[in-house]
């Protein structure tokens, strides 16, 4: 713990003094040469400093063999009443899922514990208007560190105010890592590396949100990355948080989000969302998921972008599937498709099931 203080405290006076990251790293183990510290956690300590964190009592740490107890988390949540959930998952050592799964069942069975969620203290449709307002220039992801919640809970948001008639003047800002220059806003392989190393907590749509791109050009660009032999750190999240109670709360946190928006912030597909949904419920659990038709699609550019949207991120679902995901007839979507592929927007729609027809027909002896 004295090792911390000394460490944040060196760096803060540097810092204050107008020193770059670089430079602090230099005079800190030219002064401090006993401490072993990297470039990468002088970066850190200084995004903390810029966030304002200039605390310098540092917090106990957890122990290696700390197990979040219910009486534990009780105590936690009670020294901590106005931490969100994330950073009550950051002090005990455990995961969101887990942090969130263990309050419900708390709640369920009738315990005394008093956590409320802080988005819903916090984030109406005015604070969400205002932010924005109030910061023009920042990024989706600036804007969700300031309200302390997820970038694609801010797009889905700033989407939902809009579709009632008011207006929150968001303009859409790529993300640009802090050591490229600000006009630099071309996908190279390093500001993609250097977009998931600097997030590595957002999933899949959240950072093809921040760098302005689909989640299919993202996702295509970490395999090449990958087979050229350069180190990309992206881990898939679903894999990991994708549980029934995860869905549940997805669902219940989310009660105006479609079925689209869900996937989105869950960095999967709809049809995944849709039959997880199915087999929760199945099992006796109701999770209370309304489904939620979309308005009808006009010729509008912002329509015409759900549409390209809807079947590039669904490649797997048939026509009638994404013509009821967008509130529209199988025939008109198929119209839909043809005048984009017309128009010179080419969307890879394979009509299913005429795939699975030469599928069988090949099968047939000659």
């Amino acid at each position: 713990m004295e090792t911390k203080y000394i460490i944040k405290s060196a760096l803060l006076k540097l810092f204050d003094e107008g020193k770059s990251e670089v430079e602090a790293f230099e005079e800190f183990t030219k002064i401090h040469w006993d401490y072993k510290i990297t470039k990468t956690a002088v970066k850190s300590w200084y995004k903390k400093f810029r966030a304002g964190d200039r605390n310098l009592e540092i917090k106990k740490a957890v122990s290696p063999n700390f197990k979040l107890t219910d009486e534990s988390l009780v105590e936690l949540i009670k020294e901590n009443p106005d931490y969100t959930i994330e950073k009550l998952s950051e002090l005990s050592g455990v995961s969101t899922t887990t942090v969130v799964n263990k309050i419900n069942r708390l709640k369920c069975d009738n315990k005394s514990i008093k956590y409320r969620n802080k988005d819903s203290l916090k984030f109406t449709d005015e604070f969400l208007i205002d932010l924005v307002k109030n910061n023009p220039d920042l990024t989706m992801a600036e804007l969700a560190k300031l309200a302390d919640t997820s970038p694609a809970t801010i797009s889905n948001r700033i989407k939902q105010i809009n579709s009632k008639g008011q207006r929150v003047n968001y303009v859409k800002k790529n993300y640009i890592p802090e050591e490229f220059p600000k006009s630099n806003i071309k996908l190279t392989d390093e500001y993609i590396i250097n977009l998931i190393n600097e997030n590595s907590r957002l999933n899949l749509y959240e950072l093809a949100e921040l760098a302005g791109i689909s989640q299919r050009t993202l996702t295509r660009r970490i395999n090449r990355i990958k087979l050229s032999g350069k180190e990309v750190n992206y881990i898939k999240k679903d894999n990991k948080r994708f549980t029934d109670e995860f869905l549940t709360n997805l669902v219940n946190e989310n009660p105006n989000s479609t079925m689209t928006e869900l996937a989105r912030i869950a960095d999967t597909s709809i049809s995944v969302i849709s039959r997880r949904l199915k087999k929760v419920n199945s099992n006796g659990e109701k999770v209370k998921y309304a489904s939620k038709r979309k308005e009808p699609i006009y010729n509008t550019k912002s329509s015409n972008e759900f549409l390209i949207d809807l079947v590039k991120e669904n490649p797997d679902l048939n026509l009638t599937e994404l013509s009821k995901l967008a509130g529209i007839s199988p025939a008109n979507m198929s119209k839909h498709i043809k005048k984009f592929n017309s128009s010179g927007i080419e969307l890879a729609y394979i009509d299913k099931r005429t795939q699975k027809d030469k599928k069988e027909t090949s099968r047939k002896p000659k």
